[in-house]
């Protein structure tokens, strides 16, 4: 029987794509480039690809598990995208709570000054200088006579020199990477362009990428810019991604076009905004999570997923051509080390533009993204673990949890007289809430349990005084939004089923810091400095978090919000050979603990699961009780 295929038209965006019978709604919008919502990279467990279908017959999974939609969903015909299949000609719509678009990306670090020490150099030879023949030896005798350093030219280069025309008017300008006191010369231009050298310095996130455009001669950023990562279609956590390159047939390859798509995407939209050539781009530095670092050089991520899986902490350096990423010809790749499976490049980066290992002082550093990473350390010594405490503060698990785009609330208060929610909305004054992202969910479990509404075990209490919190369908919740205020026409509530998703959250990642003081023997009256990366240090109140313990109080350390210390990180590098070697002296000391093996780890889970932790933690409850 011959294949039949059919046309899925996505609304409201209009994209179209042809499939196969019994291909799935999500595999289609994969097709398509259709940004939607799947954290669970299409296993059926997260519940996020809602999707409705206005026209033509599906067909439902076996798998679907029922309990992921309301019954008030079910009626009204929603479906799970990756439980879906096509069997006639569809048009599906995707609801805005299932749209990925205009979320917070996070460009801004706090970057210290760094001795201008770039890899890459452009070095103008006058035409006076220049032999009477631009043959390859006679060059490289010219240029060592003039810089006092031995020369090298690639293979391509000195192939390239016989077809340059007017050099001997113009002289020439050489584009070289220099290693100790050797030139490695990788391009050969007529007349004078050494104003032209520019180097890109990338953070590869798990959900976006982020970008600074770079003068190499002063250090200059020229501008920066940012987009999702396409791979997000392929599953919103670390783990889905690792099981698409292994499960799916030619998975790797398409996670690596994916994010190299994204890398090319916004380097061409940014040269162009600013009159630069891509060929002018000589030096490319990248930082990311360990997975992702392998994702873009097209390593195997698969043994990842094992607890004792090996991780080199070698960096990376290959052709920029050989990845597809769109630059000069003969510029380098450069990516920071991996400490093990998951605290990564992107780590390294916030350590070395925290300072703290070239600081004598006892610092805290905490990066809770999509995977959470706690280092602590100073100068000599350092100690790092990571854990899964992002998943719930990005929305997995939440009923109205969604990542910081357009329509997330991202901060709360509750009055304490009505228990009425006030809030603010990412995006326009005119745009109403669609759910909550992490930080609005911090603030909401700190505000319910200052107010009364949540007890010290997160179990919410009936308050007969206030309409605010009602009986429903998991259970008592929380009325954050009536339907009448919202941009998709439904309560936004907080559910007994959210808020212990959230403690769990909140226990890891206490947890792991706890587990780490207690490896390196110090008290939280002891740390000096507390570093947070990310989105994670920006948009959350510090005080919510050590309010319902989402990690302890440090009294006597200076709180520094590093802001994306990844790309400042990657950045130092792209400027600084030193900061390169700092990078890879700092991978190789790091101590690296494994809490999925630690028997420490479960004994400080279970005391965070109380709000806020344990009270050796939590100084100033301590007191408050004393």
């Amino acid at each position: 029987m011959p294949e039949r295929h059919f046309t899925v038209i996505f609304e409201p965006s209009g994209k179209r794509v042809q499939v196969d019978e019994d291909t799935t709604l999500l595999e289609a919008a994969q097709l398509v480039g259709e940004r939607i919502r799947s954290v669970c990279g299409g296993k059926g467990t997260c519940g996020k690809c809602k999707i409705t279908v206005a026209k033509g017959k599906v067909s439902t999974s076996p798998r679907f598990d029922p309990s992921l939609l309301t019954a008030k969903e079910i009626s009204e015909g929603y479906h799970l995208a990756c439980q879906t299949r096509v069997v006639d000609e569809v048009e599906a719509v995707i609801p805005l709570e299932s749209r990925i678009g205009g979320q917070q990306i996070l460009t801004q670090a706090v970057i210290s000054k760094v001795d201008l020490d770039p890899l890459c150099r452009k070095y103008f030879i006058e035409p006076e200088l220049l032999p009477g023949r631009l043959d390859p030896e006679p060059l490289v005798r010219t240029i060592q006579k003039k810089y006092s350093m031995s020369v090298n030219l690639t293979d391509s280069v000195r192939l390239s020199l016989d077809d340059l025309k007017g050099w001997s008017e113009n002289g020439v300008t050489v584009t070289a990477c220099q290693i100790n006191n050797n030139l490695q010369i990788g391009r050969v231009e007529v007349g004078n362009t050494s104003e032209r050298n520019y180097g890109l310095a990338i953070d590869v996130g798990t959900t976006k990428v982020a970008l600074y455009l770079v003068n190499l001669n002063d250090g200059t950023i020229i501008d920066t810019g940012s987009e999702y990562n396409r791979q997000l279609l392929f599953g919103e956590d670390l783990l889905s991604r690792i099981d698409y390159a292994f499960r799916k047939k030619g998975g790797l390859r398409k996670l690596q076009n994916a994010v190299v798509d994204t890398i090319n995407s916004l380097t061409e939209e940014i040269t162009s905004k600013n009159n630069i050539e891509i060929g002018d781009i000589n030096d490319i530095t990248i930082a990311g999570n360990t997975v992702m670092t392998y994702l873009i050089v097209g390593i195997d991520p698969s043994h990842l997923a094992q607890s004792k899986a090996p991780v080199s902490r070698d960096p990376v350096e290959v052709k920029a051509e050989s990845l597809g990423i769109k630059a000069n010809a003969n510029t380098w790749v450069f990516c920071l080390p991996n400490v093990s499976r998951f605290v990564g490049g992107d780590a390294i980066g916030d350590v070395l533009t925290s300072g703290l290992f070239d600081s004598s002082e006892i610092s805290v550093l905490i990066d809770m993204g999509t995977n959470g990473e706690v280092i602590i350390g100073c100068s000599g010594w350092l100690f790092s673990t990571s854990c899964a405490a992002g998943p719930a503060f990005e929305g997995w698990g939440i009923k109205f949890g969604m990542r910081s785009v357009e329509g997330a609330i991202e901060h709360i208060k509750i009055d304490k007289e009505n228990l009425r929610s006030s809030y603010t909305v990412i995006g326009d004054s005119s745009m109403k809430p669609r759910g909550i992202c992490g930080s609005g969910l911090i603030d909401a479990m700190a505000e319910m349990f200052g107010t009364g509404i949540l007890d010290s075990l997160g179990k919410i209490r009936k308050m007969h005084r206030s309409s605010m919190i009602r009986e429903g369908a998991e259970g008592l919740e929380y009325l954050v939004v009536p339907a009448e205020e919202t941009d998709i026409e439904r309560d936004i509530v907080i559910t007994q089923k959210d808020i212990d998703n959230l403690v769990d959250s909140k226990a890891a990642a206490c947890a792991a810091v706890a587990v780490l003081m207690k490896k390196v023997g110090i008290t939280v009256l002891e740390v000096d400095n507390l570093y947070l990366a990310g989105a994670f240090g920006i948009y959350m109140d510090t005080k919510s978090a050590t309010t319902v313990g989402v990690f302890p109080e440090f009294p006597n350390a200076e709180v520094v919000a590093l802001g994306n210390g990844s790309v400042a990180g990657s950045y130092l590098t792209l400027l600084s050979t030193k900061k390169r070697e700092r990078a890879v002296e700092i991978a190789d000391l790091m101590t690296y603990y494994d809490l999925t093996t630690d028997p420490d780890f479960m004994e400080e889970y279970s005391a965070a699961l109380l709000i806020p932790g344990r009270t050796d933690l939590f100084p100033s409850r301590q007191s408050a009780k004393s």
